[in-house]
């Protein structure tokens, strides 16, 4: 990645050399100028995901084809000709916050800045009419036509985050306009339920953004995904159950957490 220093001779050279200047300097500033973000003011509102050190054992490295299909897919509407947003959409342990996981680490090492915060953090501190407005506006202001993907955990709160009598407008209203241009990028996570309310109440978000509902594996599918996972996390020198453990663990998890969809309620005990 280039300097500021390098940065700004490249432009200088690019301004001297004119229209006879070579497309891939011309590309190499474009790219350079998408990635230059206040990550300072990114970091005082929420925080940037980075890569997991080596030797971390998560979802990367289970070769499962519902997973990699629904990558497969976020990576399409997200960096597509046309870029866009899209929210993801499950029961609890159905894979979201997994999936995000995984996305976070392959849009970082291809050089993308992935920035994550809530409706909460928006407004942490916001307390005097028009902060909250004005942080929204800095903030789309600050990623737009960047290469930043933001991930919004319960993105259902939006719409409540800065509403009030006097003013309806939340939050959601504001950041509407620059999901919808594709000028900010947003990846959305809440549960089934809470989209399709907030799709009745909002109709414009089934426009704005792709939804991508994950649906909960199968009890038979969880086990064969726990056992993949335990084989790579036994290669990293992790304590991992043996086979008939692990099948008690799959019954167990059953029993006591069948509120939580698969493959959540196996993995949450496997690990």
């Amino acid at each position: 990645a280039l300097t500021e220093p390098q940065a700004e001779q490249l432009r200088a050279l690019l301004a001297k050399l004119g229209d006879g200047a070579p497309e891939r300097l011309s590309d190499e500033y474009r790219a350079w100028q998408r990635r230059r973000v206040n990550t300072p003011m990114l970091k005082s509102i929420g925080r940037i995901r980075t890569p997991d050190a080596e030797g971390v054992v998560n979802l990367e490295a289970v070769d499962d084809p519902a997973f990699e299909g629904a990558l497969g897919e976020m990576k399409r509407v997200l960096l597509g000709e046309t870029p866009g947003s899209l929210v993801l959409t499950g029961p609890a342990g159905c894979g979201k916050s997994a999936l995000l996981h995984v996305l976070s680490n392959r849009l970082a090492e291809d050089g993308w800045i992935v920035f994550e915060a809530s409706a909460n953090d928006l407004a942490a501190g916001q307390s005097f009419l028009g902060q909250l407005e004005g942080r929204v506006k800095d903030l789309a202001a600050e990623l737009r036509g960047k290469d930043v993907v933001w991930i919004i955990p319960d993105f259902h709160e939006l719409a409540f985050a800065g509403a009030y009598r006097e003013r309806p407008t939340g939050v959601l209203d504001m950041l509407l306009p620059y999901i919808e241009s594709g000028e900010v990028r947003v990846v959305g996570e809440t549960t089934t339920d809470a989209w399709h309310s907030l799709a009745v109440r909002f109709p414009r978000v089934r426009t704005a953004l792709t939804a991508l509902r994950i649906e909960s594996m199968s009890d038979e599918e969880a086990l064969a995904f726990a056992q993949r996972w335990c084989v790579h996390a036994r290669a990293q020198g992790w304590p991992v159950p043996d086979e008939p453990t692990l099948r008690e663990i799959s019954l167990l998890g059953r029993q006591y957490l069948s509120s939580a969809a698969q493959p959540g309620a196996i993995m949450r005990l496997v690990q």
